[in-house]
């Protein structure tokens, strides 16, 4: 994975990767996936993206209010390390299982990546057919799905209009927790940053939560739709990828049991209304909490899976043991 701050710098970064892959041989080239961020750093269904993300323990960046595991006096503290790297105890105090030797192992990390393709047509057209009904509007009822505004305001800490000042804050705009929302009254128990991370919201304290977390990236690619345009037909979406300790106890059990099943949030069957496949007996809703409550439905799949896979992916340490062995001739 290259990145840079602008098209010709990447391009001169490709040309020598691919210049040193030619050279020394070994390796071939046989696909290509580019993206690139859209304006204000949106995807494609019109949020704010790049919130959120882990405070691990000794990784020596600024801790952040909200990005690490809820304490009761409205504190947080880092997540063990071995949550995400190999070769560190993690909140159970233990190493995650890991490859052999430790010299491989040690600092590498488990790799999950997918190519999600986002019906933007499908997506608006569901939005505005529940927002006719819905007495807050078009661009509340679209917080209300995400768990913050469009702009990337968090509902649980300004549920009635977007803030550009807590967005702007990187001491505000994750600081909060849901303690006090146990209802959802403002930010629905279904929303979908809600469902990923549930923070301290009950029933959800602790290690339960704390060992489901991911580092995640991403960035969109294709071309965006405009607003209003029906279905060009064009691919476009997002590229995913996140790093934990267990594919098994992170990735998949926050996809199999926190978005595409309700029961642990007790919504029975709901769906994410993002990356749920909404499959199975419908009709699918999403119910957002009110009195009397408003239900977003049916529910159509807007987001689907065009390829991807698991990788191990070895620290620096890891590197030097498979070249130390590739000379040797033991690989």
């Amino acid at each position: 994975m290259i990145s840079a701050a602008d098209q010709q710098a990447l391009a001169a970064h490709d040309e020598r990767v691919r210049e040193s892959v030619q050279r020394a041989g070994g390796l071939t080239v046989v696909h290509d996936e580019i993206g690139k961020a859209l304006p204000e750093n949106r995807e494609h269904f019109g949020y704010a993206d790049g919130f959120a993300q882990p405070d691990i323990e000794g990784a020596g960046l600024p801790s952040l209010p909200g990005d690490g595991a809820p304490l009761r006096d409205k504190k947080w503290r880092p997540i063990r390390p071995g949550e995400f790297i190999l070769g560190y105890p993690d909140e159970e105090n233990v190493e995650p299982r890991a490859p052999t030797p430790d010299r491989l192992a040690t600092n590498g990390s488990f790799l999950v990546y997918r190519k999600l393709h986002q019906d933007v047509a499908t997506f608006r057209a569901q939005l505005a057919t529940a927002a006719t009904l819905y007495p807050g509007g078009d661009e509340l009822l679209a917080a209300k799905i995400i768990g913050r505004w469009p702009d990337g305001t968090p509902l649980d800490l300004s549920p009635e209009r977007p803030d550009p000042a807590i967005v702007a804050d990187d001491q505000r705009n994750n600081a909060f927790s849901y303690a006090t929302d146990g209802d959802g009254l403002r930010c629905p128990l279904g929303a979908h940053i809600r469902r990923a991370n549930p923070r301290d919201s009950l029933p959800f304290e602790g290690k339960l939560v704390n060992r489901h977390r991911l580092i995640r990236r991403g960035i969109p690619y294709g071309d965006p739709l405009p607003p209003g345009a029906d279905d060009d037909g064009k691919d476009r979406g997002v590229i995913f990828m996140c790093l934990q300790a267990s594919i098994s106890r992170q990735f998949e059990f926050v996809q199999s049991q926190w978005l595409n099943r309700g029961n642990a949030f007790t919504l029975g069957e709901d769906q994410d209304v993002l990356l749920g496949p909404q499959n199975g007996p419908g009709p699918h809703k999403m119910t957002v909490p009110g009195n009397p409550p408003f239900f977003i439905g049916p529910l159509q799949r807007v987001i689907s899976v065009k390829g991807g896979e698991y990788f191990f992916v070895p620290g620096i340490n890891g590197l030097e043991f498979l070249a130390s062995a590739a000379v040797s001739g033991a690989a």
